[in-house]
């Protein structure tokens, strides 16, 4: 197994790993039950050691960000779903002022501002390599609690739950959603192969076996909800690797593949989706229609800001003895009214056309996250009409909408930041001129004139320090040049 680095990461004590560490802590602490808790217990406020246990996981992690990340604020440009998502949760926190479960609501909305805390860190320090790291950690955490389930197998709570897998003491509705999301996050590591991205890559064998595992256990949840969400994410996930000519051909493959499967285990499939319930439950798909009608009671008492955080577990539950909405919509509305549905629809709304326009043909890179984000959300999406994760507090569903929130705000501050820096090209050296033939020949005459000078001074130093024969040739003796008066030749 290789990792491929970005850059370096401020990440403090917890290393490159800090953002992994952080979600996976806040997952674990408010989606893995190990007991069933009364609901008035829930809903009233008391506190046990698991509890305790969950709010000192989420103090941590606050105590982390503050000591390793906490900057005074500045202003600077900010995507628009990252102000809704601020809007959203502080919306959570104005309704303790009016929700009729105060106890209970001030540790959702708590655990949402950490979240939201981490989000905001995210979006300013994180890199794509933190993102890919977070969704190894998360596969890898799925796989292991899958096998846990396999060799620990856990009880139904209720007859509504025979037969459908899970782990601990979590709901299958909540454990399709953890499947769903690992066998995506397999499918789409899969197919990318070892493509150019930061963050960890294991061979394929790997991405194959936790494939194998998690999606096993999500048709094994019979989560009907989730199931559908991930076929349809990983739909979304294999569309959007693809461009032009190829992705006309990857839909063709999936029309194919879709009939050759409805016409063959077509009763097979309505069988498995009916889970052996009645026509009566079907055709009010497990009460849910009367909790919607309650939910609809409810909103019209107060349609502008809801009951408050919580408020929809203890009304339905009063109601139908189902806590929550079971519908993303349904919870809002009910929670924070159609205030709060407007500002959530935005966040969606703004989240999916952000991650749509990122840069993919100048940043190819960028293709990869891009498709894993909006096959992650199709997932949420589609699973939101029968739960109300997304809608919810403190939930895997939700925290990984934000987690989306973030992933695309780490994206664009990648490429922005990479668009400012000037581009370094290495100094050209142009090649001097042809010399110019007219320049040519008088640079010539001057250099053989300078030369025979050169030669010509040279010449009269050695004359003038060794007279006309002080070189080697020496005068005739005296007497003996026939000329010489002083010779000895005849007079």
């Amino acid at each position: 197994m290789t990792e491929v680095l970005d850059s370096p990461n401020p990440g403090g004590i917890l290393g490159q790993w800090w953002f992994a560490i952080c979600v996976i802590t806040l997952i674990i602490a408010s989606d893995y039950k190990v007991r069933v808790r009364d609901p008035h217990a829930t809903l009233g406020g008391s506190i046990d050691a698991y509890i305790v246990l969950e709010l000192a996981l989420y103090g941590l992690v606050a105590l982390y960000l503050i000591s390793n990340h906490l900057r005074p604020p500045r202003v600077r440009r900010t995507e628009a779903n990252i102000y809704f998502a601020c809007l959203y949760v502080g919306l959570m926190v104005l309704s303790l002022t009016y929700t009729p479960y105060p106890l209970y609501a001030i540790v959702r909305a708590g655990q949402m501002s950490v979240l939201l805390a981490l989000v905001l860190v995210a979006a300013r320090v994180a890199t794509r390599a933190d993102m890919h790291r977070f969704s190894h950690a998360f596969l890898s955490l799925i796989v292991l609690s899958v096998l846990y389930g396999v060799a620990a197998p856990s009880p139904p709570v209720n007859s509504l739950q025979v037969g459908r897998f899970t782990w601990l003491a979590i709901h299958p509705t909540l454990s399709g959603v953890l499947t769903g999301l690992g066998a995506l996050l397999a499918v789409g590591y899969l197919v990318s192969g070892r493509e150019a991205r930061p963050g960890p890559i294991w061979p394929r064998w790997c991405y194959v076996v936790a494939l194998v595992i998690c999606g096993g256990a999500n048709l094994a949840s019979q989560t009907r909800g989730a199931v559908a969400g991930t076929a349809l994410g990983i739909v979304v996930v294999l569309v959007s690797m693809r461009g032009g000519r190829a992705l006309v051909e990857m839909q063709v493959v999936l029309a194919v593949v879709i009939l050759f499967f409805g016409l063959a285990f077509g009763n097979q499939i309505v069988a498995y989706f009916e889970r052996g319930e009645s026509s009566q439950q079907l055709a009010s798909l497990n009460t849910r229609t009367n909790l919607w009608e309650t939910a609809a009671n409810a909103a019209e008492k107060k349609p502008m800001f809801g009951y408050g955080v919580t408020s929809s577990r203890g009304i339905f539950f009063d109601e139908t003895g189902l806590g929550g909405g079971h519908n993303a919509v349904v919870n809002v509305v009910v929670e924070l009214g159609f205030v709060g549905l407007i500002i959530w629809a935005l966040l969606l709304i703004t989240l999916v056309s952000g991650i749509r326009r990122l840069p993919i043909e100048r940043w190819p890179t960028l293709r990869f996250d891009r498709a894993l984000m909006l096959g992650v959300l199709t997932l949420l999406l589609v699973d939101g009409v029968f739960f109300d994760g997304t809608g919810s507090t403190a939930n895997v569903a939700g925290t990984w909408l934000f987690v989306t929130v973030a992933w695309l705000a780490v994206c664009r501050r990648t490429t922005a930041e990479a668009d400012r820096k000037p581009a370094e090209t290495p100094a050209v050296h142009e090649p001097d001129p042809p010399p110019n033939p007219a320049s040519l020949s008088i640079e010539a005459a001057l250099q053989t004139a300078k030369i025979g000078r050169s030669s010509s001074e040279s010449q009269d130093e050695t004359s003038g320090r060794h007279g006309i024969y002080g070189g080697s040739i020496r005068p005739p003796a005296r007497g003996t040049h026939p000329d010489d008066p002083g010779g000895g030749g005849p007079r």
